[in-house]
C-alpha cells in the first residue's frame, strides 16, 4: 500500500522552507509557554485580609512585588495598609496602579503631609514603612504595587 514516490530536486527547497517555519514556529511556542509558566510559578496565593471597616487584598508577585488593594467605597482617615505587617520589611518603590475615586496618602506617619495621588504617581528610593490612606467615601477601588530590594 506505501507507495515510494520521489520529490524533483526543484521542489526540496519549498518542502524545506516549509519544515524550517514550522519549526521556527514550534520554537516561538516553546519560548511563549516557558514564560507563561515562569510567570505562573512567580505568582502566590492570594490572601485576603479583613481589617476593619475595609477589605485589603493582597498580592505576592515574587519575592519583591506585593499589591495592595483597598476598597475605596468606604471613607478612610489615615488607615494603614498593613506594608510592614505583610511584608515584614519596609519597600522602597510604591506606584499607583488604579485609582477609581479620589484619594490620598501619608508616608511613614499620621503625622506627615498628605499626597494626592493618581494613577502612575510614584515614590522611589525612599524607605516606606507603612501607607496611610485617606478618601471619602466613593466608589471602586485604590491598587498599589510595592517593590522592595533583597
Amino acid at each position: 500500500m506505501a507507495e515510494e514516490f520521489e520529490i524533483p530536486k526543484e521542489k526540496w527547497y519549498h518542502i524545506i522552507d516549509r519544515l524550517t517555519r514550522i519549526d521556527e514556529q514550534l520554537e516561538v511556542l516553546i519560548r511563549i509557554n516557558e514564560a507563561i509558566l515562569k510567570h505562573i510559578s512567580s505568582i502566590r496565593l492570594e490572601k485576603k485580609i479583613e481589617l476593619t471597616p475595609v477589605l485589603i487584598t493582597r498580592r505576592q508577585f515574587n519575592n519583591r512585588y506585593w499589591t495592595f488593594e483597598v476598597d475605596l467605597s468606604e471613607a478612610h482617615t489615615d488607615y494603614p495598609i498593613g506594608i510592614r505587617e505583610t511584608i515584614g520589611r519596609p519597600v522602597n518603590f510604591a506606584c499607583v496602579i488604579r485609582l477609581d475615586s479620589p484619594a490620598s496618602w501619608k508616608r511613614n506617619s499620621k503625622g506627615n503631609p498628605l499626597e494626592e495621588l493618581s494613577v502612575g504617581y510614584t515614590v522611589e528610593d525612599f524607605e516606606i514603612e507603612e501607607l496611610y490612606i485617606t478618601n471619602d467615601a466613593s466608589t471602586g477601588k485604590l491598587v498599589v504595587l510595592v517593590e522592595w530590594i533583597e
